[in-house]
């Protein structure tokens, strides 16, 4: 996916569209993939999330019993934690809009960062020591500065939110170095991941939890408006 030819090429007319052309060279590098007669299009067109997920989570190299952050509760933060459950991690999630953390207790431990001290919640169900894994799934880059306060030493942080282009991180580098915290970053996914993503669909994992909102091709700009000021989870748009 970081491939340039891959980048600049395009499906036409892109989406909410009945039909539409993929490129032979998308086609034949495994750009499109066939589902299963026991996929609905729903569950499908969650796999490709599912998938960045699964790539964003298979760098951290995450154990049994390993102590995980996420940032940001909404539907890739829910995935995302969704994954690290399945692995055997204690997780936490951490955001500040009520109906996200409302949602997220039925997965994680659950933080608002506007009302609770973060770092020390994390520290005092650690023995002080901190989270393993730090996942941040939001846009912001303050988050990074958040997660640097609750990994341990030789803890690992991943930005897997999209921070808008020109923003400019800023941390003590030194307190990365002397700490040996790596910092990772991961985006987009691979035909491996999403047949991993539809396997582990079609093996019951309930993606179909996200979607809190439904509306006919008709009113997509109704959808757009609804995902854009984030209320609700996964808003899908159906023919």
């Amino acid at each position: 996916m970081l491939c340039k030819d891959y980048q600049r090429s395009n499906v036409e007319p892109c989406g909410l569209s009945e039909y539409f052309v993929v490129p032979e060279w998308n086609a034949s590098k495994g750009g499109v993939i066939k589902l299963s007669d026991n996929m609905s299009f729903e569950k499908a067109a969650l796999a490709e999330p599912l998938a960045c997920c699964i790539k964003a989570i298979n760098k951290l190299d995450v154990k049994n019993d390993d102590i995980a952050a996420v940032i940001g509760a909404g539907p890739a933060g829910i995935m995302n934690i969704m994954i690290l459950k399945d692995l055997g991690a204690e997780v936490f999630a951490i955001d500040v809009n009520e109906y996200r953390i409302d949602f997220a207790k039925r997965y994680a431990h659950v933080i608002n960062s506007l009302k609770e001290n973060v770092e020390k919640i994390i520290k005092s169900g650690t023995d002080d020591r901190g989270a393993d894994i730090a996942i941040i799934a939001t846009g912001n880059v303050n988050a990074v500065k958040q997660a640097l306060g609750i990994v341990r030493k030789g803890g690992k942080i991943l930005i897997f939110g999209v921070p808008s282009k020109g923003i400019k991180l800023d941390y003590d580098a030194n307190y990365l170095f002397a700490n040996e915290i790596q910092v990772l970053t991961s985006s987009y996914c691979t035909e491996k991941e999403i047949n991993e993503a539809l396997k582990i669909i079609e093996s019951g994992l309930d993606v179909s939890s996200l979607i809190t909102h439904r509306f006919p091709i008709e009113e997509s700009q109704k959808a757009f408006e609804l995902a854009h000021v984030g209320e609700g989870m996964k808003v899908m748009i159906i023919s």
